[in-house]
């Protein structure tokens, strides 16, 4: 990452070469390695800073599985599954992305031309250096990018765990409570009528065991909110810029030229972008909407059966329940698929300006 770093913002200060064309297209690119690079690394740096608080994260999910084991619809294993799936499909969208742009100046026909643009203080397009830089620029163009792939799909798992958390919570509250018998069951039981005060207390434990496992999903995802709060929201502020310089890069090639390898390699990473804002809003949303479908949850429960004391325990779960848990980063945006809308249209916002900035510049010339 310090060698891509340095080497490209060598080259913007050095001010490329070639012709003016090319020129402004290397500088582009340049200015989009050297931002993305510098997110990545406040990204790692701010990883790396919250070693105490994802300790104790990690601490709170494995006392919620030992505590509270039952799972009836399976929803902590299919957490897991979610999280393998993703990861793969991330690896996939991933290393298409980096042979795109690796390959692009063969694909291209252009002579001796390197994947990034770099300034180095010798000849690189004569050989072997052309072809040991070449090789160096490959392997960072498949190794940098995993360094983000790995802290993503570390935030997406934790959110998919909290997620499953709240979803056996869900189905473990709607079961507890007294429900009266049904008419058979009572004309059955008529000699042996069921003690309330006897059946009441294991019930009241359990509501009280699903109140604590609340406490521990909601000090939970506290904690994952500050863990993400810095990384994520620079993450989600410099993929805006990259998508929309993305999409500006290709309406201007494709209206002004025909390199298609361009093209391709651009839209490659334009979908990891897009993927990348799009699954934290997402999976961000499903513990907003896990944690709504509570509510209905706890008065599923058997509280018109109950005593005063389950009543009562259910009324503040009730109300504590009220408030949806989500997570917010940057003390401003709530992951959500509203904020995924309102990435987009910023991005839009940025690319329309820069389109008429281009358009008034060739009308001028």
């Amino acid at each position: 990452m310090v060698g891509v770093l340095a080497s490209t913002a060598a080259h913007i200060h050095q001010g490329g070469g070639g012709d003016d064309d090319e020129e402004a297209r290397q500088t582009s690119v340049a200015i989009f390695i050297v931002g993305t690079v510098i997110g990545m690394l406040v990204k790692i740096w701010s990883f790396m800073g919250q070693r105490g608080r994802m300790q104790l994260l990690l601490a709170l999910l494995l006392e919620m599985r030992r505590r509270y084991q039952r799972d009836s619809r399976g929803a902590r294993p299919r957490a897991q599954s979610n999280g393998v799936t993703l990861f793969y499909i991330l690896q996939v969208n991933a290393v298409a992305a980096a042979l795109a742009w690796s390959v692009q100046p063969l694909i291209s026909g252009a002579d001796r031309r390197l994947p990034l643009p770099a300034w180095l203080p010798f000849d690189a397009t004569a050989s072997p250096y052309y072809e040991a830089v070449y090789a160096g620029q490959a392997l960072s163009l498949l190794l940098v990018p995993q360094i983000s792939l790995c802290l993503n799909i570390c935030y997406f798992a934790l959110m998919l765990h909290l997620a499953a958390e709240l979803a056996i919570l869900r189905d473990n509250v709607a079961v507890v409570g007294w429900r009266r018998p049904s008419k058979e069951a009572a004309l059955h039981d008529e000699r042996h009528a069921v003690d309330r005060e006897f059946a009441a207390a294991p019930e009241n434990r359990l509501l009280e065991d699903n109140v604590r496992h609340h406490q521990l999903i909601i000090r939970a995802v506290s904690e994952l909110e500050q863990i993400m709060s810095t990384s994520v929201y620079i993450h989600l502020f410099v993929n805006m810029i990259n998508v929309c310089s993305h999409i500006f890069v290709i309406s201007v090639v494709l209206l002004e030229t025909d390199e298609m390898a361009v093209v391709v390699s651009t839209a490659s990473s334009l979908a990891v972008f897009l993927s990348g804002i799009a699954l934290y809003c997402i999976i961000g949303h499903t513990i907003i909407d896990q944690s709504e479908q509570l509510p209905e949850a706890v008065y599923s429960s058997g509280w018109t059966g109950a005593d005063a004391s389950f009543r009562r325990t259910v009324s503040i779960l009730m109300v504590r329940a009220s408030q949806p848990l989500s997570i917010t980063v940057g003390k401003m945006r709530v992951l959500s698929k509203p904020t995924f809308v309102q990435v987009l249209n910023g991005s839009y916002t940025l690319f329309n300006f820069l389109y008429r900035t281009q358009s008034d510049k060739e009308r001028k010339s």
